[in-house]
């Protein structure tokens, strides 16, 4: 009997591992150190060379992904150089991502898909206007 339990115990923490490493891919979006303004990370973009989890994301804040992202992922948000994290829940004294979102439109070339989010202070977050940016593909 206790053996059969453990046996079933053993199984589900399997499952349940492999699943959450299949099932949340680590994604990692580092911007330039000290950066504060909107982000778009233009995703299948055709002429970007990444696949790589690792986004690097450029001074104007843009970057690009030669893949999809689907799916549950886990994204962690940070400066270059730096492995502490950026807090993307929580608090407002010490957030420091706001309004992540996934922006999708279609036009003459066809349909497009982008993650956009704010680094910086809430109060950054309320004075600065939201971005226009022009596509990056």
């Amino acid at each position: 009997m206790i053996l059969r339990a453990l046996g079933v115990l053993c199984v589900l923490v399997l499952t349940t591992w492999f699943a959450c490493h299949r099932i949340f891919r680590p994604i990692v979006i580092e911007m330039p150190a000290g950066y504060s303004g909107w982000v778009r990370v233009d995703l299948d973009a055709t002429k970007c060379r990444t696949a790589d989890p690792i986004i690097k994301v450029a001074s104007d804040g843009t970057a690009c992904l030669a893949k999809s992202i689907s799916g549950w992922t886990m994204t962690t948000y940070k400066y270059e150089g730096d492995d502490k994290e950026l807090n993307d829940r929580g608090s407002e004294r010490t957030r420091r991502i706001w309004a992540q979102s996934t922006i999708e439109w279609t036009d003459k070339l066809g349909g497009h898909r982008a993650l956009g989010f704010f680094v910086g202070t809430r109060e950054e977050l309320r004075s600065t206007p939201s971005p226009r940016l022009p596509r990056i593909d």
